[in-house]
C-alpha cells in the first residue's frame, strides 16, 4: 500500500467544523478513530503504510504546530483523553505506543517503539526493525527535547525533565532529572 499523507491547517478555521468531519471519514476507512473534540496546528501529519494498522484518539486531544504521527505495518497507537502535544512532536510506530489520560509532551517529543537491528555496529538491513512497545501512564509530563525509545514503560504521576533519553522503565510517582537520574516522590 502507497503512503497517504493527511494536512489539516489551522488557516482554515472557517471551514475547521466540515474540514474535521472529512478528516475523520477519511481516516475512519483507515482503521484510525478520532474524538471529535480535538484540536489541531498548522503541520499535522498523519503517515501510514499498510492496513493492518490501527490509532485511537480519546477526547480532547490537542496538539500544536508540527505534530507527526508515522505508523507502519502493524502499528498500534493509543492516545488516552485530556492529552496535549507541544510543537514539533512526532510518534513513530511499527508495534504498539499507549499513552494514558492527562498527559503533557512539551516541544520536540519523539516517542518510537522501533529501531533498526544492527550487527556490529552496521545496519543488517535498511528496511530490519527490532519492534517494541512503549506505555506511557497517566498524569505523565515529558519535558522539552525527550526521546522515548522502544521497550519503556514510564508509571503513573511522573515528571520527565527536559533534555532527556528514555531508554528505561520510570516508575509510578517519579522524576527523572536531567543526565537519566531518577527521584522517586515520597
Amino acid at each position: 500500500m502507497g503512503i497517504l499523507i493527511v494536512r489539516v491547517l489551522s488557516k482554515l478555521k472557517s471551514l475547521l467544523i466540515r474540514s474535521r468531519l472529512l478528516v475523520l471519514f477519511i481516516l475512519m476507512r483507515k482503521n484510525i478513530a478520532i474524538n471529535f473534540s480535538f484540536n489541531i496546528g498548522p503541520g499535522f501529519n498523519i503517515f501510514f503504510s499498510g492496513s493492518a494498522f490501527k490509532i485511537y484518539i480519546q477526547k480532547f486531544f490537542s496538539a500544536r504546530s508540527n505534530f507527526s504521527i508515522m505508523i507502519e505495518k502493524e502499528g498500534l497507537l493509543e492516545i488516552g483523553s485530556c492529552v496535549f502535544f507541544n510543537n514539533n512532536c512526532s510518534l513513530s510506530s511499527m508495534g504498539r505506543i499507549k499513552i494514558g489520560d492527562n498527559c503533557l509532551f512539551g516541544e520536540n517529543v519523539h516517542i518510537y517503539d522501533h529501531n533498526h537491528k544492527y550487527d556490529h555496529l552496521s545496519l543488517t538491513n535498511q528496511n530490519d526493525f527490532a519492534i517494541g512497545s512503549v506505555n506511557i501512564g497517566n498524569n505523565v509530563w515529558v519535558g522539552s527535547n525527550v526521546v522515548i525509545l522502544k521497550g519503556v514503560t514510564i508509571g503513573n504521576n511522573v515528571v520527565i525533565g527536559a533534555n532527556n533519553l528514555i531508554y528505561f522503565n520510570v516508575a509510578d510517582n517519579s522524576v527523572v532529572l536531567n543526565n537519566s537520574t531518577v527521584c522517586i516522590k515520597r
